[in-house]
C-alpha cells in the first residue's frame, strides 16, 4: 500500500443541498463521516467522478492535500499542530480586549485581543492530557502542555517557542507574578501546566492554489473566517523559518488574493512530532476527520 499519496475532497458548494443519491450509492465507499466524498488524485476513481460531477451539473468545491501515514510521516519536514481542545481555566480574566475588533452583524471578532496575564489552572480537576488548546481563543493560540511535556522539550532544546507557568487558581499572586509573559523561570516549580508562547513565525503565507471565494470575512477588519481555494494549502521550502514551532496566519493564492485570519496556526518540525509520538504524548489529535487524515502535513515544495 502506498503511504504517501495525494487525496482529493469534494464538498457541494450549497452546505443546504445534498448529493443525488444516484451518485451518493455509486460511490458510497469514497463519501467521509461529514458527507464529503475523496478519492486518489488521479485514480480511475476520481476521474469518474468528476465526470459524473459534470454530467449532473453539480457546483462542486475541490481540495487536494497529502494523506501520509506510517514510515512516510517523518519524511516530510513540517506538519500541522492540531491538539485536544480544553477550557477550563481563565479567573481572573487573562485578555486585553480594549483593541478587540467589534466585528459586524454576521461576525464575532475577536481580531486584536491581547494576552496580559498568566493563565489560572485549577490543580485539583483532571488534566488527562499533555497538550491542549483552548478554542475561546483563535489568536493569540493558547497552547498548555504538562510539565512532563515541557521537560522533554527543553531536553531536546526545542526552538522557536518558551513556555510561561500556568498559576494555581487556589491561591493569591502579586499583579507582578501574573503579568504575562514576563519573569520566566518564576514560579516554575510550582506550575500544573505550562504554557507554550509560539515566538518564531512563518517567513511568508501559507499557498492555497487558486483562491475560489472569501465565505466569511469581517467587513470592520476584514480578517477572514471561511474561505474557498483549491488546495488545504501548502509552503515552500523558503516560507518556513528553521525552527520547531512557528506560528502563521496569513494566505495567499496563485490569482493574487492574499488575507489574514482570525485564526493563528501552529507549524511544528518532524523532529518534535516524531519526539511527541515516541513519548507517548497524550492530546495529538487528526488534522482532519473528512478525509480522515490522521496527522497534517504542511506539504513543503521546491
Amino acid at each position: 500500500m502506498r503511504m504517501n499519496k495525494r487525496i482529493a475532497n469534494y464538498l457541494l458548494r450549497t452546505r443546504n443541498q445534498d448529493w443525488p443519491k444516484s451518485l451518493a450509492d455509486a460511490f458510497h465507499f469514497a463519501r467521509g463521516k461529514y458527507g464529503g466524498f475523496h478519492f486518489d488524485v488521479g485514480s480511475d476513481e476520481d476521474q469518474h467522478w468528476q465526470r459524473e460531477v459534470a454530467r449532473l451539473g453539480l457546483d462542486v468545491d475541490r481540495k487536494t492535500m497529502i494523506l501520509c501515514t506510517g514510515r512516510d510521516l517523518y519524511c516530510h519536514p513540517y506538519h500541522c499542530l492540531t491538539v485536544t481542545e480544553d477550557r477550563d481555566y481563565l479567573k481572573p480574566e487573562v485578555m486585553d480586549k480594549s483593541d478587540m475588533c467589534p466585528g459586524d452583524s454576521s461576525t464575532l471578532c475577536r481580531t486584536g485581543v491581547r494576552q496580559i496575564a498568566k493563565l489560572q489552572l485549577d490543580p485539583t480537576k483532571s488534566k488527562s492530557v499533555d497538550i491542549m488548546w483552548d478554542s475561546r481563543w483563535l489568536k493569540p493560540n493558547v497552547i498548555t502542555v504538562s510539565p512532563k511535556l515541557k521537560r522533554l522539550l527543553e531536553a531536546d532544546d526545542v526552538t522557536g517557542c518558551r513556555f510561561v507557568p500556568c498559576l494555581d487558581s487556589r491561591k493569591n499572586y502579586s499583579p507582578e507574578e501574573m503579568r504575562f509573559p514576563a519573569h520566566p523561570g518564576v514560579l516554575d516549580e510550582d506550575a500544573v501546566r505550562f504554557q507554550v508562547l509560539v515566538t518564531a513565525s512563518v517567513i511568508n503565507p501559507k499557498r492555497l492554489g487558486r483562491v475560489r471565494r472569501l465565505i466569511e470575512q469581517c467587513s470592520v477588519c476584514g480578517a477572514v473566517y471561511r474561505w474557498d481555494s483549491e488546495e488545504y494549502g501548502y509552503f515552500q521550502s523558503d516560507d518556513l523559518a528553521d525552527v520547531d514551532f512557528q506560528k502563521y496566519d496569513s494566505y495567499q493564492g496563485s490569482n493574487g488574493v492574499q488575507f489574514v485570519t482570525a485564526m493563528e496556526s501552529v507549524v511544528i518540525s518532524s523532529r518534535v512530532l516524531k519526539l511527541m509520538h515516541e513519548a507517548g504524548v497524550r492530546g495529538l489529535q487528526r488534522f482532519l476527520v473528512d478525509p480522515p487524515v490522521k496527522h497534517g502535513v504542511e506539504d513543503v515544495r521546491d
